[in-house]
């Protein structure tokens, strides 16, 4: 799958606010005088952003599937979100079935600077499956336009309509903005993701930690039993994230690979050390190597799960090991 239909199929699965942050994500990085409009205090005004010298909006909707309902409801959820945003626009509300009465938008007016006018209005839904949306919406702006003041609206503005696909297309994507999209829903389902994987095959990162017992006093056992679990923890977490890097974001697992390399090497440089010693500085070394490509994305606190996780990899591998009890241990 090519990173473009990553990144559609993402936009269509997000919804509510996590949509609206996405796209006013993605409209930042490729539309110079982007301006996202926060809906503090009073509201937004009917528009999620402006651009073009406030005289392109944008409007977002991110339906929430689970109670979308049929086909055919979900185009009409669309055209009633769009249309309530489009009289907002137009400063009317409606007056029966036929009939608008105007309807002063305070908000708007604090918004857009005075004698400006919206030419252009862009619609982004996460879903845009079915044609007659289109129509139902450029009906809606024939009978609005004709009925209001057009204090903010020109009276011959083109509104158009953008699905996930149809936003993709048109502005594009990166492996930033896709990683953007994939952290959120990482971080939601990490615990109960890594909570399901199974260690690599092979006793070794237990025999060590059984080593490490016996040879412990017994004041020590209890710290060593949460030290086991630590790295357990995080190495499934590592794992997890190791496998949605490889099938999302190649370039991000190629970095991730890099740093595995450059741990090795390093982990290797220690020398014969007792277990705590040879654990903290590994873990140092391994936090310093990845934050240089995940700091930025994840954040400190998951580099260092990152980092033990691959501590207690290489512990089951090899690299790390308890040569101070090769007896019981076998490395």
């Amino acid at each position: 799958m090519s990173l473009l239909d990553q990144y559609t199929t993402r936009l269509s699965e997000l919804e509510g606010v996590d949509f609206e942050r996405a796209v006013v994500a993605r409209l930042l990085r490729v539309l110079d005088g982007f301006q996202p409009v926060p809906a503090n205090p009073h509201g937004d005004g009917g528009l999620d952003g402006l651009s073009h010298r406030q005289t392109q909006g944008y409007c977002c909707f991110g339906m929430e599937h689970a109670t979308a309902g049929t086909f055919r409801q979900r185009g009409k959820r669309v055209v009633d979100k769009f249309s309530a945003d489009l009289r907002r626009l137009f400063e009317i509300e409606a007056s029966g079935k036929s009939k608008f009465t105007h309807n002063d938008n305070d908000t708007l007016a604090k918004i857009m600077a005075t004698g400006t006018r919206l030419h252009r209005v862009t619609l982004i839904s996460n879903w845009f499956e079915s044609n007659t949306v289109i129509g139902s919406i450029q009906e809606s702006v024939a009978r609005y336009a004709a009925n209001s003041k057009c204090r903010f609206v020109e009276p011959t503005v083109e509104v158009v309509v953008r699905g996930p696909s149809e936003f993709a297309d048109q502005f594009g994507a990166d492996e930033s903005t896709l990683l953007s999209l994939h952290r959120g829903p990482f971080f939601k389902s990490l615990e109960t993701r890594a909570a399901d994987v199974t260690l690599p095959e092979g006793p070794t990162l237990e025999r060590k930690l059984k080593a490490l017992a016996a040879a412990s006093p017994p004041a020590q056992l209890a710290h060593i039993t949460t030290l086991g679990d630590h790295l357990r923890e995080s190495c499934r977490k590592a794992l997890v994230f190791e496998g949605d890097l490889g099938d999302a974001l190649p370039s991000m697992h190629r970095a991730l690979e890099q740093a595995k390399a450059d741990l090795t090497y390093s982990v290797t440089l220690m020398g014969q050390l007792e277990p705590s010693a040879l654990l903290t500085r590994a873990q140092s070394a391994a936090e310093a190597i990845l934050s240089n490509d995940f700091r930025g994305a994840y954040g400190d606190a998951f580099v260092r799960t990152l980092a033990t996780g691959q501590v207690a990899l290489l512990v089951g591998q090899c690299p790390i090991g308890w040569d101070w009890a090769r007896g019981s241990d076998g490395h």
